[in-house]
């Protein structure tokens, strides 16, 4: 007798829409039928566990005896009932997909020895499932001489032998399955390895990546996870060469490397990869990218093919380049010697043999590079109100003042001269004797003046007829006297207080040639300055990327010292970018750091920093001919509006203000004697107070009668400057007033009154404030007394007044007087003040100490020879 015991539904695999069904209404028919023959069964359990083992899954009942030891393996059995029939093979099923398998829900496969397929909820635990069931089931078997089992503990251990699964969908899930029956589980997360696969197959590697990603939330440590990421970065790797992305395949492959450097196949797809950048840097004339590649492949495979191949091809192009260059060296042609010697420089510097001809060369003609964000146009500006400081730097390389700047000592600017060995005050100040040299210092190119040239030259500032006539100067001088070849008297009307600053300006005037006589050098000898219009350096060329010096008076061929003879300013997009130059040599000085990164450069041995002796000062000043600024009220607002300490710290120092920089109240600098530091008349900044700036704009609009205008804001084209023009503006929008930002690389007054802007942002080093502030504030270059007609009167009465003090202490007091009225009138908005730094390489020499200027005393620099053997990182 045989009694089948089957309350299941057999599940069967939909392929069409991936989903499981119960499909036996007769099996539920049946199960009714077992439950109201239920007592019978239980009458009979004892005598038909037996059979009921013969069937492959179970209701979810515990057994009560163990399988009789002589029945036939239940596992190979072969299920004959119908809806065994319907289950899918193995190889019937098909692979969730990708979008099956990222939303769920999960299913695992149970495989029986028949090749048939259960789908199931997944299974636990996992992985191992069988091996855990077996590992349980053997240390609960029982051994000879164990003592009697209980009927609990034997019930215990027969439901071992069984997993509880559940189907996906019916409405009788739960069941258990004899472990015999079961050949293989294939979980949810090996369904989602197998696609994986497939999808890196076809090169799908998006959705490869975030089908791992999705297993990792799953099971991070699950087997296989390991291998497909690497399989994953190797194909993505591969998929991005196909596609010209080769530096993005170079970075895949190197971490792959990392995790696996005995990956299949990947030593040989570094080498195309690196063979392929690195012949593009070649074509594209980059070799210092090249190198950078090559190295790259070197640090993982050094005896890789494509290294030994490269290698040997970039020694021998810097072969073939120094062949050049000393085929040009031997015409004559040391220019295009030494380009052909840097070319061999950057190309392989190791070589033994570029050394000593790049080293005759480079200090034969000496060439400085430097580093930059912004170049001077084409055409010189000349715009007195908004100067950028690629054009300060040409006319610090192409003007030569009688006299310049050139220390502070206590608290004042000392002025020094290139034409004038020395300069004598007779008649109580009222006359000055100037001596003139006869001769030129090693390295000075300036011309050589007498002293009719010179009076000649000066004659243009005294006529008011000539272009370059100078009201002031006029009406300071009263005579010029020649009284030998090189002595000339000058004899002043009124005796200035400082007669440096007052010749303070290029000679001969920009534009004109210079009278010039041929005298003899200390060495000996004629030198002969030639017809030039600037000194010491003229401009060459320029373009997108540099702009390019070169020396007016070259060094003679045969001169056993020489200097500077070319500097090459570059282009960078920005700070940033010109420090990542200085670190790879492809530039040696960076005239201006951002104040946060100065601590750093300066830790570095490599390199000397040099503090400015003067702060470059930041200020705001406002466009006479605007009539809303009139207003004092709206000039308040703006000040008050402004939290300068926040702006000062996020933009240009990164810390707070204090070392680097700091707020002012002043347009000239902290460090001057013009700043009103007394304890009793201390001239503090505005204070940030957004609530009495509102408070003042709106009283401005009532002043006004109408509602306050959009402000237009002009500023120059440094980075930092612009960022800070831009917080300008948004602090001003928080209290009610409107403007508007535009940047222009130079901007002045218009003679009919309709200038583009209202507000500009400039940033100025008033070296002397006693002869500098008139020009300043009056935002022209003219000096004619009619240029300060847009100036209040109590202005205009100060300066006139203080362009005729006679004595240090008058001077003093007026410029600390005008600091107060600065303050208290608003009459300009002092921002911060900056402690700019300069870095350079220690291979550049005779950088004066603390220089008022990037470029002071250029022409006597030296720059030795010099490359940069640092293999690119």
């Amino acid at each position: 007798m045989r009694i089948e015991i089957r309350e299941f539904t057999v599940p069967r695999f939909d392929i069409e829409s991936h989903r499981v069904r119960l499909t036996a209404p007769a099996a539920r028919r049946r199960a009714a039928t077992f439950r109201s023959l239920m007592p019978l069964v239980i009458l009979v359990g004892l005598f038909t566990v037996s059979l009921i083992c013969t069937g492959p899954l179970v209701a979810a009942q515990p057994a009560e005896t163990d399988p009789p030891a002589d029945v036939e393996d239940p596992a190979m059995e072969d299920l004959p009932d119908e809806e065994d029939e319907k289950l899918p093979l193995l190889n019937q099923m098909q692979l969730p997909s990708f979008q099956r398998l990222m939303q769920g829900p999960p299913i695992d496969w149970l495989v029986m020895h028949t090749g048939k397929v259960i789908v199931v909820e997944p299974v636990a635990p996992r992985p191992g499932t069988i091996d855990d069931i077996n590992q349980r089931i053997s240390k609960m078997t029982r051994k000879a001489g164990d003592p009697p089992e209980s009927d609990d503990a034997k019930r215990r251990r027969l439901e071992m032998y069984y997993l509880p699964v559940t189907l996906p969908e019916g409405e009788d899930r739960e069941y258990r399955l004899h472990t015999k029956f079961l050949k293989e589980i294939i979980y949810y997360e090996d369904l989602m390895l197998r696609r994986i696969d497939l999808l890196l197959d076809e090169g799908k590697v998006r959705q490869a990546y975030e089908l791992v990603l999705a297993l990792e939330d799953r099971q991070e440590s699950w087997p296989g996870i390991i291998p497909r990421k690497d399989r994953l970065l190797f194909t993505e790797a591969a998929v991005r060469t196909a596609e010209g992305h080769a530096q993005h395949a170079l970075a895949l492959l190197e971490a792959l490397h990392e995790r696996n450097s005995k990956y299949a196949g990947l030593e040989a797809q570094f080498g195309v990869v690196a063979n392929n950048l690195i012949a593009q840097a070649n074509n594209a004339s980059d070799p210092r990218a090249a190198r950078y590649y090559l190295r790259r492949l070197a640090r993982r495979y050094a005896n890789h093919r494509v290294v030994l191949d490269w290698t040997a091809r970039l020694m021998q192009q810097t072969r073939d380049l120094l062949e050049q260059a000393s085929a040009s060296e031997r015409a004559g042609q040391l220019e295009t010697a030494l380009d052909w010697a840097e070319r061999a420089a950057r190309t392989w510097p190791d070589l033994p043999e570029l050394l000593p001809v790049y080293n005759r060369l480079a200090q034969r003609r000496q060439r400085l590079r430097v580093g930059v964000v912004e170049l001077p146009g084409a055409v010189p500006l000349d715009a007195p109100v908004l100067l950028s400081d690629a054009e300060r730097r040409r006319r610090q390389l192409t003007e030569t003042p009688l006299f310049e700047p050139s220390r502070l000592d206590s608290k004042i600017i000392r002025y020094e001269s290139r034409f004038f060995s020395d300069w004598e005050p007779t008649e109580l100040g009222h006359s000055v004797l100037f001596r003139l040299r006869p001769y030129r210092l090693p390295g000075e190119s300036q011309p050589a003046l007498t002293a009719a040239g010179l009076v000649w030259s000066l004659g243009g500032r005294l006529d008011p007829q000539s272009p370059a006539y100078d009201a002031r100067f006029a009406a300071t001088v009263e005579s010029l006297e020649v009284r030998s070849p090189f002595e000339l008297a000058v004899r002043f009307q009124q005796a200035p207080l400082r007669p440096e600053a007052l010749f303070a300006f290029p000679c001969p005037p920009a534009g004109q040639p210079a009278r010039t006589d041929a005298v003899a050098g200390p060495a000996g000898g004629d030198v002969a300055a030639p017809a030039a219009v600037t000194y010491p350096f003229q401009w060459h060329e320029v373009d997108d990327r540099r702009a390019v010096y070169r020396r007016t008076i070259p060094d003679p061929e045969n001169a056993a010292d020489h200097r500077i003879s070319e500097i090459i300013e570059i282009k960078y997009e920005s700070h940033a970018r010109a420090i990542q130059g200085l670190l790879r040599g492809e530039v040696s000085l960076l005239p201006r750091v951002p104040a946060y990164s100065t601590r750093g450069l300066a830790a570095r041995q490599e390199f000397f920093s040099q503090s400015f002796a003067l702060p470059t000062t930041h200020v705001l000043q406002f466009n006479p001919q605007h009539k809303p600024l009139v207003a004092r009220t709206l000039r308040r607002a703006l000040v008050y509006a402004l939290n300068r300490p926040q702006i000062l710290e996020q933009v240009f120092l990164h810390e707070p203000p204090g070392s680097l920089g700091r707020v002012t109240s002043a347009p000239f600098a902290t460090t001057s004697y013009a700043y009103n530091t007394s304890s009793t008349r201390r001239v503090e900044p505005h204070k940030f107070d957004p609530a009495l700036a509102y408070s003042l704009a709106r009283t401005a609009e009532k002043e006004l009668g109408s509602k306050l205008p959009i402000l237009r804001l002009v500023c120059g084209t440094e980075p930092e400057v612009q960022a800070a023009a831009a917080r300008i503006v948004e602090q001003w929008k928080a209290v009610g007033i409107e403007a508007r930002l535009t940047v222009a690389p130079a901007a002045a007054l218009s003679d009919s009154g309709d200038a583009d802007w209202d507000v500009v942002y400039r940033t100025e080093v008033l070296a002397e404030p006693l002869v500098e502030l008139w020009p300043f504030l009056a935002l022209t270059r003219s000096t004619e007394t009619a240029s300060l007609g847009h100036l209040p009167t109590w202005l205009r009465k100060q300066l006139l007044e203080l362009d005729r003090v006679g004595d240090r202490s008058s001077a003093t007091s007026l410029l600390h007087l005008l600091h107060e009225q600065f303050w208290a009138e608003v009459h300009l908005i002092p921002l911060w003040e900056l402690d700019d730094v300069m870095v350079y390489r220690k291979h550049v020499r005779g950088v004066p100490e603390r220089p008022v200027t990037a470029y002071q005393k250029i022409e006597r620099w030296k720059v030795d020879p010099w490359f940069s053997r640092e293999a690119p990182l």
